[in-house]
């Protein structure tokens, strides 16, 4: 996990790096002069919150419930209907999941946009909205970050215990 947070991290500022120096509407650009040195983190900070508004439009808790229910949802609907289906369900094969996957991240990002942007991803949502006006940073921690990372966290438990409800014959089919 921490190798994954590394990666997405430095994605996202290497994105930041490789956008136009013209790029006023997209807080990367505070965020990058603030890196160089050029600015003061204050100073930063109140351009990029002069420069965009907030995805987050709704309480923080009810924001903190939306992404952690799209990740959740998004990460593990599919793959837990299949861990937890029978046999040789038609839920168990790639082929019927992936378009299954798809079609679910498509309808949570249509219905989650307008209210909490529905990112998903925190480095994402950080290089696109950390420091816009309308969400105090703590605010934005907690939604884009806190409420993804539990909700992996949590989908990784049932995973486990799904694996743990397999048969002997399911447990070895899966080994090779």
């Amino acid at each position: 996990m921490p190798a994954y947070l590394v990666v997405l991290f430095t994605a996202g500022y290497w994105q930041s790096l490789s956008l136009p120096q013209g790029c006023s509407g997209n807080p990367c650009k505070h965020w990058r002069r603030f890196a160089r040195g050029d600015v003061g983190l204050a100073q930063a900070r109140l351009a990029a919150s002069a420069s965009c508004i907030s995805d987050l439009t709704v309480p923080g808790a009810a924001g903190f419930g939306l992404e952690f229910l799209g990740v959740f949802a998004d990460s593990m609907l599919v793959a837990g209907l299949a861990a937890f289906s029978s046999g040789d369900s038609w839920l168990r094969h790639e082929e019927v999941q992936r378009p299954l996957l798809y079609m679910l991240s498509t309808w949570l990002t249509y219905h989650g946009l307008y209210l909490t942007g529905m990112y998903s991803n925190p480095a994402n949502a950080s290089a696109q909205t950390l420091g816009c006006r309308g969400t105090p940073l703590w605010l934005h921690f907690a939604v884009y970050w806190a409420a993804p990372l539990v909700a992996v966290s949590l989908g990784h438990r049932l995973e486990a215990v799904a694996a743990v409800t397999q048969t002997p014959a399911e447990r070895h089919e899966k080994q090779q």
